[in-house]
This record gives C-alpha cells, structure tokens and sequence, in this order.
C-alpha cells in the first residue's frame, strides 16, 4: 500500500496498542474536533512477545504458547473494538480514515516508525497507569514515546 503524502495535510495518528474506557472515546472525539485532521490513521500495535512474569511462570512450553497467543488475541479484541468506534466517528465528520495493523516487541518504536511514515502532524498514545517501579521494571511506552519525539507533537490520553 502506497501513502500519498502531502505537506500541507494535517494527518492525525492514533496509537491503538492497550484497553480504552469510555471516557477515552470521549476525549478521543474531542481531540478529532479541535485538532480537525485532514485524514486520520490508526495504528493499531499488537505486541509480538510477552515476557510477563505470568507468561514466564507457565510451565512447559506449550501452555506458555497458548497463554501468549491468547493475551495476544484478546489485546488485538481491545483494539479492533476500540479502532472501529473511531472510524465511526471519524464517518459522521467526513474525516478520511486508514487503519494499519503493526506488531513488534517495542510498541513504541512502532509508533515512531508510523507517525514518520506518514508523516502525523499529531499522535495520540494511550496513558500509562503504571507506577514508577513498574516502569522501572516493564518499561514505559508514554515515556519512550516521549523521549523520541517532540511534545508537542504528542497527546496522551487518558
């Protein structure tokens, strides 16, 4: 698939990667309304590996298979759902949509990599609930994310 780039379109990325509440949705079209992209894209990320501690625990090796591919399945659930109520939206304003589907170990290098490739004037990210042990730990995408691109150029949401 090719992307016809424009500089003067006004792209707004979206990040689906994790779990949104209503309240998200919420903040999401209110983001869309302000910031009135030209086109949206949605990114929805689903990570390839998970090395959790309850992924690590599972004896043998095919049950740590399945666990992973169901952790995996049900996070790709999340973001369809998710992705499909913002095409909705993004419909009932005349807003162009595209949906790309990425999967990696690092969520946030696939944010990056997509925001570069179609050039997003702005990103929205999901934010993180993790305490900072946590983040110290496990990593933390809003960070990276963060410390990658400009501020500006990013949102989180809640």
């Amino acid at each position: 698939m090719s992307i016809s780039l424009r500089k003067d379109e006004n792209i707004l990325l979206i990040a689906c990667y994790g779990e949104y509440t209503e309240g998200s949705l919420k903040t999401m079209k209110n983001i869309i309304k302000f910031h009135e992209p030209d086109r949206i894209v949605i990114s929805k990320i689903i990570k390839n590996e998970y090395s959790s501690s309850v992924v690590r625990a599972t004896v043998g090796m095919k049950e740590r298979k399945g666990l992973t591919e169901y952790i995996r399945n049900h996070n790709k659930e999340i973001t369809d759902s998710f992705a499909q109520r913002i095409i909705k939206y993004a419909d009932s304003l005349d807003i162009p949509t595209e949906v790309h589907v990425r999967s990696g170990q690092d969520i946030s290098r696939e944010i990056i990599s997509e925001s570069d490739r179609v050039g997003a004037e702005k990103v929205v990210i999901r934010k993180t609930n993790k305490g900072p042990f946590m983040k110290i730990l496990e990593g933390c995408t809003e960070d990276d994310v963060y410390r990658s691109m400009p501020r500006e150029k990013v949102i989180s949401l809640r």
